[in-house]
């Protein structure tokens, strides 16, 4: 699960540059790993549907 503290994190980079940090170290997970890491899992440990 990826997550930020932006933009509090905008003190080290630009939220450009934390964003495509995060597609670098995703780009070799399957479309499904993707969605799980950067919604799926955060929506269900908060409690959120997904749709």
């Amino acid at each position: 699960m990826f997550e930020s503290d932006f933009p509090i994190d905008g003190a080290a980079c630009g939220y450009g540059v934390l964003w495509n940090a995060c597609k670098q170290v995703a780009e070799g997970f399957s479309p499904d790993e993707k969605a799980a890491m950067f919604h799926d899992n955060a929506a269900q440990f908060i409690g959120c549907p997904t749709n």
